[in-house]
C-alpha cells in the first residue's frame, strides 16, 4: 500500500471549488499509456489522503466509446502480478493460473475481439473500491493478451469528469472544460507527499 497526502491551498480549494473542478487521479499501464480517470472527487479537501494498493481485477469490454463511462462486459475477477486468466469461446472467465509474466498478468483470448482492461484498488475516506484504471485502446484477437500495470500515476483537477472515463487521447482537454496542469507521481515510496499552490503541483 502506498499513502498520498494532498494538500490544497486555501485560495486554490476556494476557486476549484467554486468553478467545479473535480480531484482526478489515472493509472498508467507500462506499455500504453493512461486512457482511463481511474479516480475522481469533488469532495476533497484541504487536506486529502488517498492510499494505493498493488491489487488488481481484469475485466473486458465489447467496445468503448470517447469521452464515455466504461460499460464493463466480462468480470471483473481478482488476478495478481504474474498470473494467468482464460476467456472462452463463451465470453466467461476461467479460474485464475500461474502465468509466464512475472511483471504483469496475462489473458488467453479464445473468445475473439475485445477489450481487456484492469481495475486498481484504492482506499479514499474510509471505503475500499476497485476501480477502472486501464483498458487497451485497441481489442484483442484470439490469442494471449498481456496488462503490465506500471508504477506511475497522474493527478490533476477537472471540470465535468467522472470516474471510469475512457480518453482516447488523454492529454487532449475536454471540450468547454477546464483541466489544470497534471502531476506524475512515480509510487517508490510508502508516503508520499504532494501540494498543490496557485495552480501548480510541488511534492
Amino acid at each position: 500500500m502506498i499513502t498520498i497526502n494532498i494538500n490544497v491551498a486555501g485560495a486554490d480549494l476556494t476557486f476549484l471549488k467554486q468553478n467545479q473542478y473535480v480531484f482526478c487521479m489515472a493509472c498508467r499501464e507500462m506499455d500504453m499509456g493512461y486512457d482511463v480517470i481511474c479516480f475522481s472527487e469533488k469532495d476533497y479537501l484541504s487536506d486529502n489522503v488517498i492510499a494505493i494498493f498493488d491489487e488488481y481485477q481484469i475485466f473486458c469490454c465489447k467496445n468503448h466509446i470517447d469521452r464515455k463511462k466504461l460499460m464493463i462486459s466480462v468480470g471483473p475477477v481478482n488476478i495478481s502480478m504474474g498470473q494467468k486468466i482464460t476467456m472462452s469461446q463463451e465470453g466467461n472467465f476461467s479460474q485464475v493460473t500461474g502465468g509466464t509474466r512475472k511483471d504483469g498478468f496475462e489473458m488467453v483470448n479464445d473468445y475473439g475481439a475485445i477489450y481487456p482492461g484492469f481495475s486498481r484498488k484504492i482506499h479514499y475516506q474510509g471505503s475500499e473500491m476497485f476501480l477502472p484504471a486501464f483498458v487497451a485502446d485497441c481489442a484483442s484477437v484470439k490469442g494471449t493478451y498481456v496488462l503490465r500495470p506500471d508504477n506511475r500515476i497522474q493527478v490533476w483537477f477537472e471540470q465535468f469528469v467522472e470516474s471510469g472515463v475512457y480518453f482516447s487521447d488523454f492529454s487532449a482537454k475536454i471540450v468547454k472544460a477546464g483541466r489544470s496542469r497534471a502531476m506524475e507521481v512515480i509510487l517508490n515510496q510508502d508516503v508520499i507527499n504532494l501540494s498543490y499552490q496557485e495552480g501548480n503541483w510541488i511534492k
